[in-house]
């Protein structure tokens, strides 16, 4: 199947880019049908070390991978902060300094990199995809023996790519991290899994609690989806082996809810950005929405107290927010949106086929075409996830999640338009040609000590 990057369409003239698309979409319809469960069938290993653990003890040496990414950067945040340990981060890399320089660019985009942690992180120059995660023989026996334990938080998520392009990262990469968890020193696991796993068509319009195993393997909405079915169940297995393993299920993963910090990457940034381009936006179904922050606060705090050890958690609010939701906060902060049916925005999106913002959106809905649904059949009939244990845990914790509100989406689309991805709202634009030159003009949630200007 042919594989390309979607920044690789930003330049690229409509057509092409659309003929090339619906060459992709063809080749993905046109994979023979996966046995999933043969997929999960593969020898794991045994846990005879689990013996040895200690689980009251706090970790000293941490494994975490994901760190070049969104929600690993705050992951590793948040180890820094409420552990002493030294955190043995994988990164892909030429060697270890060149990880490094990954990992600080990385947090430092998101404005939570501080130089008192650097002694405390030792980068690993490898990769989940490769044998023995990249590393040589020595490396990788120090570790067996020097890891308390491990926080797997790496995947690869590309709802467009089919299961064969993210096997080796994403199911492949989990079994070597639990051979990892298996050999030396006893250690314990923390995997971080995804409402996907229950994305057939099967189980839409069902609810599933913390409890639930995603027996449904077929027809699943995506390639990802499978990748993570087959990496979870093999977390399983080993768990019923006697692997110390804790899994976090989370679905769409959405900005920190006091700084604003998101992946503008992600889909729904992009979303928003091709909605605020064309002034329109329509009904595009329901997704959970889970701030970064409530994420891994929740994640480390689950993670540190051995009476949780072995559980599974549902990382959200329990609710699922409609895209009307979305665009009626983008209005409320001041974007003219209107509501068109999907075929009007669909096509008003399709026209800005040169802008950065569309080229994923296009590769979304050319699928979508491509499989003859519409994005709301994709998002409405999905499953519910039932988060109550995880939410009644995390309360006793003193953790809340923060409620997606209007008031929360004025932080997102704030640090949007700081960051220069969004351009301002026309009169918030006026606001702040109108305050240039003169005392700044503090927003009424704003204390004047840190964000001036009319955001």
């Amino acid at each position: 199947m042919s594989v390309i990057d979607p920044k690789d369409l930003v330049g690229m003239p409509a057509a092409e880019k659309r003929a090339l698309l619906k060459k992709l979409l063809q080749e993905k319809a046109a994979r023979s049908r996966l046995d999933l469960r043969a997929e999960a069938d593969i020898a794991i290993p045994s846990f005879a070390n689990v013996v040895d653990l200690d689980r009251s003890k706090r970790p000293r040496a941490i494994f975490l991978t994901g760190t070049t990414g969104f929600v690993g950067a705050f992951v590793l945040r948040e180890l820094l902060d409420r552990t002493e340990a030294e955190i043995h981060c994988l990164a892909r890399a030429s060697d270890d300094q060149a990880a490094r320089d990954r990992i600080e660019r990385n947090l430092r985009a998101y404005g939570i990199w501080d130089d008192k942690f650097r002694h405390r992180i030792i980068p690993i120059a490898g990769d989940l995809a490769n044998p023995s995660l990249g590393l040589p023989p020595t490396r990788l026996r120090y570790l067996e023996e020097t890891i308390d334990v491990i926080y797997h938080v790496a995947a690869i998520v590309n709802l467009a790519s089919r299961y064969a392009l993210l096997k080796a990262s994403n199911v492949d990469g989990t079994l070597r991290i639990l051979e990892l968890a298996a050999n030396g020193r006893s250690k314990s696991l923390h995997y971080l899994s995804t409402y996907a796993v229950f994305d057939s068509i099967h189980n839409m319009n069902r609810t599933f609690v913390e409890t639930a195993e995603p027996e449904q393997w077929k027809a699943l909405s995506n390639g990802y989806a499978e990748s993570k079915w087959v990496g979870e169940t093999l977390v399983r297995r080993a768990r019923e082996r006697g692997l110390a393993a804790s899994i976090y299920r989370v679905g769409w993963v959405i900005g920190h809810s006091e700084t604003g910090a998101w992946n503008k990457s992600d889909f729904i940034p992009r979303l928003i950005r091709c909605c605020t381009q064309v002034g329109m936006g329509c009904s595009l179904g329901a997704m959970t929405l889970t701030p970064v922050d409530f994420l891994t606060t929740s994640l480390v705090t689950l993670s540190l107290d051995p009476q949780y050890l072995g559980r599974t958690f549902h990382l959200s609010n329990g609710r699922r927010y409609s895209s009307d939701d979305i665009f009626d906060w983008t209005r409320a902060f001041g974007y003219p949106l209107e509501k068109v049916p999907y075929e009007a925005w669909d096509s008003a999106v399709r026209a800005l086929g040169h802008e950065v913002a569309v080229a994923p959106m296009l590769l979304f809905l050319e699928q979508a075409a491509g499989l003859d649904v519409r994005p709301s059949d994709w998002f409405s009939n999905e499953p519910s996830y039932d988060a109550t244990l995880t939410l009644e845990t995390l309360a006793r914790e003193g953790i809340a999640c923060p409620s997606p509100s209007s008031e929360l989406m004025a932080v997102y689309l704030a640090h949007f338009i700081r960051a220069g991805y969004l351009e301002p709202p026309p009169q918030r634009a006026q606001g702040q040609a109108a305050a240039s030159g003169s005392q700044p003009v503090s927003s009424p949630t704003s204390t004047g000590s840190e964000t001036e200007g009319p955001w």
